[in-house]
């Protein structure tokens, strides 16, 4: 990884933890207490999609923007089964996936 992409990457994980020791919490804790009102959903669906944007966005290699998803991806299921949602279905692959070059495929 180049030295730009580690800065960059470790800026974003400082920048991360402090949003979310302060703004995350709180909107986590307005979603939890909305999510508690009503029925709980048994099966939910998360289309994955944006981590090569985002990686450009912050000038960071692809490569890492997927890293960073799938970091998110793991923070989701573990909300899920928080909150007892018994079945996920990730949509991480579409047909135009394949016009990509193989080694982002």
């Amino acid at each position: 990884m180049e030295m730009r992409s580690r800065l960059v990457v470790k800026l974003g994980d400082i920048v991360y933890a402090c949003l979310r020791k302060i703004q995350i919490p709180v909107y986590e804790k307005y979603l939890l207490s909305k999510l508690r009102e009503g029925p709980v959903p048994s099966h939910i669906g998360v289309i994955l999609d944006g981590n090569r944007r985002f990686a450009r966005s912050l000038g960071l290699d692809l490569v890492d923007g997927y890293r960073l998803g799938a970091k998110k991806v793991r923070e989701i299921l573990g909300w899920c089964d928080e909150l007892g949602i018994e079945h996920i279905t990730l949509y991480a692959f579409s047909t135009e996936n394949f016009s990509r070059p193989p080694d982002q495929v």
